[in-house]
């Protein structure tokens, strides 16, 4: 069965060896490949902070480096670019061909979801044809409720609400992206209940696996998804089957 992880971040401090660490691990727990991020560019406090009180800071994510980590082991290591609103969409049009999605982070940036700069990175990753991760948070113009009306401003264009949505048992964003069948829910964090009822009520063709390694081990994201009333195949489509889909859905053609 193929696995791969489909939120994976690649920490910026510590180089070329922070892509040795991933694929080690991914080595031992039969991780095929994985989609990366790069990270550590903010503390674990202060994005507790931005989560809890808002905020955010203009951080531009080093893709430079993060193509070479992945460059370590290409056909395993899919990078993904990470818009950053205050700087415009011109970079990420650039070089967007390099990556595989793009990835909003509004609890780094502080950039709402409904902001003109965060629509103008999306239209680009509708030209490149790339899915847009994001993570959700608990205040107006960051909520459920903005990716929603994304996906429907964007039909053709794939949406992952990564984290189980907004806490480890939301139930709240399962139904109101239920009626959207352009995004997913990616299960890393959310409680076993939360993620079998997204396999139940979303099916298991809209739910994918992550892990948001390195904060939080694979290992303890496959044991959760192990503990799953999944049959084989429904399992293989979390696991693997649905995060190749997505990445290769709807791509311009050459």
């Amino acid at each position: 069965m193929t696995i791969i992880d489909g939120n994976a971040r690649l920490p910026a401090r510590t180089g070329l060896r922070a892509a040795h660490d991933l694929l080690a691990v991914m080595d031992r727990l039969d991780i095929e490949k994985a989609i990366v991020a790069g990270g550590g560019y903010i503390s674990p406090e202060q994005l507790s902070h931005h989560v809890v009180h808002g905020g955010g800071i203009d951080a531009d994510i080093d893709h430079e480096l993060l193509l070479d980590q992945c460059a370590l082991a290409p056909e395993r290591l899919l990078p993904v670019y990470i818009g950053n609103p205050y700087r415009g969409s011109e970079r990420y049009r650039d070089c967007g061909s390099d990556f595989h999605a793009l990835k909003l982070a509004p609890v780094l940036h502080g950039v709402p979801l409904t902001d003109e700069r965060v629509l103008s990175l999306i239209e680009v990753a509708e030209d490149f044809g790339h899915p847009v991760y994001l993570h959700c948070l608990h205040r107006s113009g960051f909520e459920v409720g903005e990716l929603v009306a994304l996906a429907r401003r964007f039909r053709n264009l794939g949406f992952v609400l990564e984290h189980a949505g907004v806490g480890n048992c939301d139930f709240h964003a399962l139904a109101a992206i239920a009626p959207e069948p352009n995004i997913w829910f990616e299960t890393s964090g959310g409680f076993t209940l939360v993620v079998q009822a997204a396999c139940e009520r979303l099916g298991p063709e809209r739910v994918i696996f992550g892990s948001e390694y390195p904060m939080h081990h694979p290992y303890a994201e496959l044991a959760k998804l192990h503990c799953l009333d999944l049959d084989e195949a429904a399992r293989g489509r979390v696991l693997g089957h649905n995060l190749l889909g997505l990445i290769t859905r709807d791509k311009p053609h050459a």
